[in-house]
């Protein structure tokens, strides 16, 4: 709760239900009939590539962009036909859209004075806004003599101050740098676990995704391919492109039998279980890899894959070991940096080696 508001109760957050969403520009189609259901009170992020129609779909449910079929409900009332500024829900933009002429304190209350909230009620509100974001001290303040990273707080106080039960925000840290964005996906998570309401967030860096989410959306072209907790999708991907798009793959094809799967352009075999059972790619992570020198690898492993190294990559307390198999393919391990010269160097023969538990056989497509 901001520290101002100690009589004010944490917001629940309401539900939005999509209903076979579609949108169509001439013959292509954006959004292809997208059902995805959001709990009250998640954080819930769209993840995907540009063109994945993730944008176009928070703007559907924010009123901006209108759909060609489908239903979007709130708390189980249909808003389509709502008007956007009548939805109710908060808005944040990539682009802090912020009034340069105006003071931090009169960008944060302007919403407020045009909706005729009563002139007394607005300094209280402006103030636990501010306080929330950690901007109570440059209220003051203009945009211009304001840093990115401030100036995105002012957006995010701007849009909260409604005390809105859902919160819609379009790549909002998309301008800022690596240290900056880090810093203040922290700090929205935080907001989010003390306002106690929806957030939908889009993005396509799936890092931000990982930290921020407490389910994700994965789109591509149109299609959800996957809705999961971040440990789902980076565990246990849907599909290839699943498998590509969140964190650094492995990726062998082929065809699986039962318990074997054929890399059929290394000519080898490999012990798997679980996963697609007609499954025709074999993912394992890099962290799950191990590399040792030679032709032969440890004991205790299932399977085993012989290399050349290319290249070696410290990172301090850690390294990634790339490598070249028999058929060209590269693969990368990721390891502990060993505490003495275990070998492993550019041209060196090695075996990378994984247990059954570490890879997973996956669709070369999601179920559309």
């Amino acid at each position: 709760m901001p520290k101002n508001a100690n009589t004010q109760e944490p917001l629940t957050g309401a539900s939005i239900e999509v209903d076979r969403i579609r949108k169509v520009y001439g013959s292509t189609t954006i959004l292809n009939d997208i059902d995805l259901d959001i709990r009250a009170g998640e954080f819930l992020t769209l993840l995907g590539a540009s063109g994945s129609g993730k944008s176009t779909l928070l703007n559907i449910i924010a009123g901006f962009i209108k759909a060609d079929g489908g239903d979007v409900r709130v708390d189980g009332k249909s808003i389509t036909s709502v008007p956007a500024h009548k939805r109710g829900l908060g808005m944040v933009f990539q682009h802090y859209a912020l009034f340069p002429h105006m003071s931090v304190y009169d960008n944060v209350a302007y919403g407020l004075r045009r909706h005729g909230f009563p002139k007394a009620e607005i300094p209280g509100l402006v103030a636990d806004a501010l306080e929330m974001v950690e901007m109570g001290h440059l209220g003051k303040r203009r945009p211009a003599e304001l840093s990115g990273g401030q100036q995105q707080r002012v957006a995010l106080a701007r849009a909260v101050v409604f005390r809105p039960r859902v919160l819609l925000m379009d790549e909002p840290l998309g301008a800022l740098d690596k240290m900056l964005r880090e810093q203040l996906q922290l700090e929205i998570r935080r907001l989010h676990k003390e306002m106690g309401i929806t957030f939908v967030f889009v993005t396509h860096d799936q890092e931000e995704a990982l930290t921020m989410s407490d389910r994700i959306a994965l789109l591509e072209k149109g299609d959800i391919v996957q809705l999961g907790t971040p440990e789902e999708l980076y565990d246990a991907p849907s599909c290839r492109y699943a498998a590509e798009f969140i964190g650094v793959s492995n990726i062998m094809t082929g065809s699986r039998a039962g318990d074997v799967f054929t890399d059929t352009r290394n000519q080898t075999t490999h012990k798997v279980s679980g996963g697609a059972a007609d499954g025709t790619v074999l993912m394992v992570r890099p962290e799950r890899l191990r590399v040792s020198a030679g032709q032969v690898g440890p004991a205790g492993h299932e399977n085993a894959l012989p290399a050349i190294v290319s290249d070696c990559v410290y990172l301090g307390s850690d390294r990634t070991v790339h490598v070249r198999t028999a058929s060209g393919e590269e693969m990368v391990a990721r390891t502990e940096v060993p505490r003495t010269d275990d070998g492993i160097q550019p041209g060196v023969p090695v075996t990378l080696t994984w247990n059954i538990e570490d890879a997973r056989v996956l669709a070369e497509e999601a179920a559309r």
